[in-house]
């Protein structure tokens, strides 16, 4: 898919037609005369792709895991701090991103059931745009609970006044889409088509919505079916990475970036501010030591996932503080331009998925709970979980395994907000966190300011 998507900015889904226009000029793109072959089929779908972009900064900044850079931010302080307002930009722009993609998903679900072209195709491409609707909408359900729930092309200004949906709704919905979207997608694509969302792809995130859902029997059954795929874990968490191998067994479904067409910017954000090339960039976050420290011994993923020292080719040896490393590609020497995608989902997460669920529905470890999160364990060279953990303390295991697992990857203040953790891990840290206020960030000012339909959420 990096080397066929069109990175289209479908201008349609933005202009409503006025009533004393009588032509219909055809060399204008408008929803009346865009949708009529396959080719703008697939190209309205290939919009929604282009518009996913990683949320790192809101899932793991507001976290136990990182700390603002050698350059602060006031938008990234704010969210280390827990001092956050409407005002944040970071709020806005996951806001106006993700109601962008949901319209254009929203058209292309509309449309494209109306051209003639191949049935199969037809029903591949709006199981695409299904998922890619309940990928965006679990972004906005996560970081705002109620949200507007809107699931028809948008034509008009009276639209953009849309009231907030209850989560549950919102979580009704992107289950939805993923039970319909699943047996529309294929299992595997062309390698020219890499990339696009598959039926493991729809199964994965349906079962982490069934676990946020804490629907757990279906979490368990849902990710015991994405097992039975053509997914596994790489022998070495360090081959996970390098671009070369992206898109590998593990990689269920990934933002693709190609150097040159819509390259990556991870080696400018994670680089080392002052470094020599090729480790220079901004260091846009620090991990914070205690999360370093708290690595098992022996743990390979620590020092795969975290840099705090590189040796260059000459010898030399530059020491920083403790950097996000798993990221960063030492094969481009352009900072802002390289070709690595960013992980959404991952088989290791369905594995720890399919433990916690288990553990939840049995109250205590299953034998397919315990050997789902020591395959992970295993791969990390770390010793395996005993089946004499109590409900609890499995609880708390898997915690700590995804936090380890999946660091830096967006996920570690959802978990912490759904286990009841958060206000309890910040605390040593130092953060106050306010419960339940921090559990939800505030609406953007921007989208109340034009929306009065809109009410923040309490205590913003």
């Amino acid at each position: 898919m990096k080397m066929r998507l069109a990175y289209l900015s479908l201008l349609m889904w933005l202009v409503s037609s006025c009533d004393f226009l009588q032509e219909d000029p055809q060399d204008f793109l408008s929803p009346l005369n865009f949708y009529r072959t396959e080719a703008d089929a697939v190209a309205a779908v290939n919009a929604i792709y282009s518009s996913l972009s990683p949320t790192w900064n809101l899932g793991d900044l507001a976290s136990d895991l990182l700390n603002e850079g050698a350059a602060p931010r006031t938008e990234n302080l704010e969210l280390q701090t827990f001092t956050f307002s409407s005002a944040n930009p970071h709020f806005a722009t996951l806001w106006q991103t993700r109601y962008v993609a949901i319209n254009r998903a929203n058209t292309a679900i509309e449309r494209i059931p109306m051209i003639d072209m191949n049935a199969e195709r037809r029903s591949r491409l709006v199981g695409e745009a299904k998922f890619l609707r309940a990928l965006n909408y679990f972004d906005l359900v996560k970081a705002f609970g109620d949200v507007p729930l809107i699931l028809q092309e948008t034509k008009g200004l009276d639209q953009q006044n849309a009231t907030r949906s209850p989560a549950l709704e919102v979580y009704r919905q992107i289950i939805q889409d993923l039970e319909e979207a699943h047996p529309q997608l294929p299992l595997t694509y062309a390698s020219v088509e890499t990339g696009r969302a598959t039926r493991g792809a729809a199964l994965a995130l349906l079962a982490r919505a069934y676990l946020f859902s804490q629907n757990y029997p279906k979490a368990a059954e849902t990710a015991r079916t994405v097992t039975t795929l053509n997914y596994s874990l790489v022998p070495n968490y360090a081959d996970i990475w390098p671009s070369e191998r992206e898109n590998g067994p593990e990689h269920i479904f990934s933002i693709q970036y190609k150097a040159g067409v819509r390259g990556s910017g991870f080696n400018e954000t994670f680089g080392v501010r002052g470094g020599r090339a090729p480790i220079t960039g901004g260091s846009g976050a620090f991990v914070k030591r205690s999360f370093y420290n708290s690595f098992e011994p022996g743990d390979v993923r620590r020092d795969i996932s975290i840099k705090t020292s590189f040796t260059f080719s000459d010898g030399s040896t530059q020491t920083f503080e403790p950097h996000v490393w798993k990221f960063f590609n030492l094969n481009f020497i352009t900072p802002s331009n390289t070709d690595t995608n960013w992980p959404l989902i991952r088989y290791s997460e369905v594995l720890l998925i399919l433990a916690e669920a288990l553990n939840e529905v049995h109250n205590g470890p299953t034998p397919e709970a315990l050997e789902a999160i020591n395959q992970v364990r295993r791969r990390a060279k770390v010793p395996e979980l005993a089946a004499t953990l109590s409900q609890q303390q499995f609880r708390e295991a898997i915690l700590r395994e995804r936090g380890w697992e999946l660091a830096f990857e967006g996920h570690r203040r959802y978990d912490l907000i759904r286990l009841n953790k958060l206000q309890e891990v910040m605390a040593p840290l130092g953060v106050t966190v306010q419960v339940p206020t921090h559990n939800l960030y505030p609406l953007p000012q921007r989208e109340l300011d034009v929306n009065k339909n809109l009410q923040q959420n309490p205590g913003y």
